[in-house]
């Protein structure tokens, strides 16, 4: 299965074959990704939601659940999900400031990560309600689309921005270590 994220995934939409089946991939994909527990803080590591194919897509993951698969980011080697660092807190010798600063980091993302959640699910529902028309009106689908990219745009950047405050309190030293550790 090739992996394609949200964003390439909602570029498929103008193919006529696959619109109602795409828009659900991405309904499907949005929901279980914002909502599954420990996932908010790992966007960054792209969404499997569906295969592409000649006429589209061929399906999505089944019951809507997301599987992040790191090797999809080309940036994830250089940054430290919350989970490695808190996971060997005492290997990389973590002070209490660092776990704080990253504790506020992370609380601050998820608070972000779920005010996306419901954004998203509208922008999507939205979506579908103007693809399920025998003949879509182009100019409204594209102008939504545009909304969506918009908010993906919007979470891929706060995701980025956990991930460098994680790692800007991270100690050359510990960020060696945490390499050793993946």
């Amino acid at each position: 299965m090739k992996t394609i994220n949200v964003a390439t995934l909602v570029l498929l939409v103008l193919a006529p074959a696959a619109r109602a089946q795409v828009a659900e991939c991405i309904n499907q994909a949005v929901s279980a990704h914002l909502s599954a527990p420990g996932d908010r803080t790992r966007l960054m590591h792209g969404l499997t939601v569906a295969t592409p194919n000649r006429t589209g897509v061929s399906d999505c993951t089944g019951s809507g659940a997301v599987t992040l698969l790191p090797g999809d980011d080309p940036f994830s080697r250089y940054f430290f999900p919350p989970e490695l660092v808190m996971a060997h807190q005492q290997e990389i010798a973590l002070t209490d400031r660092q776990r704080v600063a990253i504790q506020d980091s992370m609380k601050e993302a998820q608070s972000k990560f779920v005010d996306m959640q419901f954004k998203m699910t509208a922008l999507v529902e939205t979506l579908q309600q103007l693809l399920r028309p025998a003949a879509v009106d182009e100019a409204k689908v594209l102008d939504q689309v545009d909304r969506v990219l918009s908010l993906e745009r919007d979470i891929k950047r706060a995701q980025v921005t956990l991930m460098i405050r994680i790692k800007n309190q991270l100690t050359e030293s510990q960020q060696a270590t945490l390499t050793k550790l993946r």
